[in-house]
């Protein structure tokens, strides 16, 4: 599996995106897993929606691999592990130093009317997770839905990310960012974390 068209894009701050990240095989394998799996997400910013939480060693709910997990996740490592090379050599210009590891998966289902509130995927607080996400990679599984559109905020200014089918873009744990709420539709969508060190 390999992963079109990188990008590394200049505006502050750096986000990198790249095109058939995922293709339909592996995308429809995941809708199914949180179609089946997936439970209300523990987040107050992220309000109905659903999520799919897998190999994430951090965890606080221990759960064991099955054969499902086993038909996607080595491809899941294999993604994680060529954009974590990516992160390395794109934002190297930002509080973020070092990406070492991929912190886990997180399928999301946002169905009409969820949607995330502005924040930071790095945080400090005892509420956030564990260890700090240094960067995360979002890639879109679905179309056909209104609203969802993902904004990366600085100041009182928001910036629409486009993200092709199966695409996906990048950021370091301190760009603030949000998904827009869904008018109409269901939005589908994989996210993986990632630790390391900051500067």
């Amino acid at each position: 599996m390999g992963y079109e068209n990188l990008k590394v894009h200049n505006r502050e701050p750096r986000y990198i995106s790249a095109t058939n990240a995922v293709d339909g095989v592996l995308a429809d394998k995941l809708i199914a897993l949180v179609d089946k799996r997936g439970s209300a997400s523990d987040w107050d910013a992220n309000p109905h929606t659903l999520e799919y939480q897998m190999a994430n060693p951090f965890s606080k709910n221990e759960r064991n691999v099955d054969a499902e997990d086993l038909e996607v996740l080595p491809e899941l490592f294999q993604l994680a592990h060529s954009f974590l090379r990516q992160f390395n050599r794109s934002l190297n210009n930002t509080v973020c130093e070092t990406v070492t590891g991929c912190h886990g998966f997180w399928i999301m289902k946002y169905t009409e009317g969820a949607e995330f509130l502005p924040h930071m995927d790095w945080g400090s607080n005892p509420e956030a997770i564990t260890p700090p996400v240094v960067a995360s990679l979002s890639i879109k599984l679905n179309e056909g839905f209104v609203g969802g559109e993902l904004l990366h905020l600085e100041g009182k200014d928001k910036y629409k990310i486009d993200v092709p089918l199966y695409g996906c873009v990048g950021h370091d744990g301190f760009t603030m960012h949000e998904v827009s709420k869904i008018e109409k539709g269901v939005r589908y969508s994989l996210v993986i974390h990632y630790t390391g060190s900051i500067a």
